[in-house]
């Protein structure tokens, strides 16, 4: 479907030699203001973030350089430039021509529409169905809050209070951990439905990669399991490894955030080792202790929105689409992924080539 029927062409305007202050009513009752000059013609577009940035005197002096959108373009690159920009709207243009404006939350909704479908079309129980949805809600609407209310209270501040402000962390992960749930979103949507991801390959630092990928796990599971220990065996052996990233950190993320989740004892154990049956692949674990007695199907958690409703006494806030998503992960990647457990503890292997076949 063409991205033209999600755009508007109702939209606020201001000419771009407008004094702000005057403009400021209006900017501040439409959220935006499309800047126009006399002969029509389209300029940018004036946010309060823009006015908050650059309170210059014209409206022309406060603009700041946001991409458009393209008729051409699908879902995926809208919401990467939503993110690029830090912005919530984006012109919208068909050839050379300003055609409206499109907004994030119009997206948003495409998106929960998608899922939606998805969820139809998926052979799962109804009950997993409204949970997932439910869940998503949750998983979008946590770190949303977050920056809304960084925000707030960033527009409450002077230069000299933004320069000092200690949440920056804070608010920046509110955002990584957003942009996260969309972009497994996306992927999952277009991988259930046969479409090919593009793979940037490239070589990875993977005890780096580990560092970095189990700080922002901390982060996301917040307050789960605080005490335990998550340590990375360092492998023996030389090894070198081309893979796509990013697509391999939200595996790892995935494996780790489960094993939190799920893990009794005093640690989680995770690293590399070589592949038993093939020199050229390598293979990457994540090992957990269980509570005895478990009962947990493998088979069913590698299904779309299935997983284990329970953490012990308490419900699984989790959205059931990480472990599918490894899952084809590792098979665009040219790999494998199993789960296997001996009913007191869970190993999650995951086997790559050290270098995609195409390089």
């Amino acid at each position: 479907m063409s991205i033209s029927v999600y755009t508007s062409k109702e939209y606020a305007t201001v000419g771009p030699y407008e004094s702000l202050q005057a403009a400021m009513d209006d900017l501040l009752q439409n959220y935006f203001l499309v800047v126009l000059d006399e002969h029509q013609s389209f300029l940018g577009i004036l946010t309060i973030a823009d006015a908050l940035k650059k309170p210059k005197k014209i409206v022309i002096d406060c603009l700041s350089k946001k991409d458009f959108v393209h008729s051409t373009e699908e879902i995926d690159s809208v919401l990467q430039k939503f993110v690029a920009n830090r912005t919530f709207v984006l012109p919208f243009y068909v050839g050379e021509v300003f055609s409206g404006v499109i907004t994030k939350d119009i997206i948003f909704k495409v998106f929960k529409d998608s899922i939606t479908d998805l969820a139809n079309k998926s052979q799962v129980s109804l009950n997993a169905k409204t949970l997932f949805l439910n869940n998503l809600s949750h998983e979008i609407r946590t770190p949303l809050n977050g920056i809304l209310g960084f925000m707030e209270i960033i527009a409450e501040m002077d230069e000299k209070e933004l320069k000092s402000f200690a949440h920056r962390n804070n608010l920046r992960s509110a955002a990584d951990q957003f942009l996260a749930v969309m972009n497994d979103i996306v992927d999952l949507s277009l991988l259930s439905t046969g479409e090919n991801l593009k793979l940037t390959n490239k070589d990875i630092n993977l005890v780096e990669l580990f560092e970095d990928t189990i700080k922002k796990v901390r982060l996301y599971t917040h307050g789960i399991n605080s005490s335990l220990n998550i340590h990375y065996l360092q492998n023996t052996f030389d090894l070198q490894l081309v893979a796509d990233e990013k697509k391999l950190k939200r595996i790892v993320f995935h494996l780790v955030s489960n094993a939190i989740k799920f893990a009794v004892g005093g640690s989680i154990k995770c690293g590399i080792e070589k592949c038993t049956h093939d020199d050229s692949h390598i293979v990457i674990f994540i090992k957990n202790n269980i509570a005895q007695n478990t009962e947990t199907d493998m088979k069913v958690l590698y299904n779309i929105f299935e997983k284990q409703e329970t953490i012990g006494d308490e419900l699984n806030p989790g959205l059931g689409i990480g472990l599918p998503l490894v899952k084809h992960y590792a098979k665009l990647m040219g790999g494998s992924f199993e789960l296997v457990s001996d009913g007191l503890q869970i190993v999650a292997n995951l086997e790559l080539p050290k270098r995609p076949r195409e390089v």
